[in-house]
């Protein structure tokens, strides 16, 4: 008798419930590879639908607000302060082109400011004590600035020093950069651009007794990109954080600086960005910048 050599394998079926799992485990690596692959992107959009959220929330608040609206702003204001809207509508369209050429940064929408006429106000609208020396705040979106007679009642400047002492260029850099650069920079840029915004549009510099770059005793930069809101002498390190944006305005041409914020808007670490856009490590440009201060102590 033949034998049969022919071999039979049987195949064992994969269960219904087997084959959910392996959907699901492949769902999942689907999923991880998008968040890999995408999760900058991902970053942003979220980024952007929680700042349009605040910005929302913001109007719906301030509903009962009078507003003037022009091509870039929508300036709200209590009852009362249409004058001082109008004045912060004019500041803000005169120091709009600068910043946006100077940034890099052409937002597709109005940028809304909110006017409040007294420092509780202001310091309630974004859950700070009444009693916080603030003038101006800027906050996912939205500009909130303290208007001429709120900023004469709590500083007791003249009114007619508002457009050089008012928050309006400041808090406008702030939230040009935060379109730019989805907030991906550390406080010491954030405080440096804006008042180096400040300083092109109005001449502005924040000066005490206590931050003559010069000769008053420096912060370190991991201090101030770790702790830059919690240091004792805040005029310091405001001062120092406008130096070095200063620096790098300066450092490698006029364009320099939108393309740094260019590079952070698409999610590189801040100190990959510096190198990437300097050609140096951000510690290193740091001591220059303070060796270029020629200190005398």
């Amino acid at each position: 008798m033949a034998l049969n050599t022919t071999q039979t394998h049987s195949v064992r079926p994969v269960s219904h419930f087997r084959r959910r799992v392996l959907v699901l485990f492949a769902a999942i690596l689907c999923g991880l590879g998008l968040l890999v692959f995408h999760w900058v992107p991902f970053q942003r959009a979220l980024y952007r639908a929680k700042r349009q959220c605040l910005i929302w929330q913001t109007e719906w608040h301030l509903r009962g607000d009078h507003r003037v609206v022009d091509a870039h702003f929508l300036v709200l204001y209590p009852p009362g302060h249409q004058k001082s809207a109008e004045e912060i509508a004019h500041l803000a369209s005169d120091a709009y082109a600068g910043e946006i050429a100077n940034l890099g940064i052409h937002p597709t929408g109005r940028l809304v400011i909110a006017v409040y006429p007294n420092r509780a106000s202001l310091n309630d609208a974004v859950g700070l004590p009444p009693q916080q020396n603030n003038i101006g705040f800027y906050w996912h979106g939205v500009i909130d600035v303290l208007g001429p007679h709120g900023l004469h009642q709590a500083i007791g400047l003249p009114l007619s020093s508002y457009p050089l002492d008012g928050p309006v260029a400041h808090e406008l850099g702030h939230a040009l950069l935060n379109l730019g650069a989805y907030g991906n920079y550390p406080s010491w840029f954030n405080e440096g651009v804006a008042q180096w915004e400040d300083l092109r549009q109005t001449g502005y510099q924040w000066l005490t007794a206590h931050n003559d770059l010069r000769t008053d005793p420096l912060y370190s930069l991991s201090t101030l990109s770790n702790d830059f809101y919690q240091l004792p002498h805040q005029g310091l390190a405001y001062r120092e954080g406008l130096g070095m944006v200063e620096y790098l305005a300066h450092l490698g041409g006029p364009n320099t600086l939108a393309n740094l914020v260019h590079v952070l808007g698409h999610g590189t670490p801040f100190d990959i960005a510096i190198k990437r856009t300097y050609g140096s490590p951000i510690q290193t440009l740091f001591d220059h910048w303070q060796h270029s201060l020629h200190r005398s102590v």
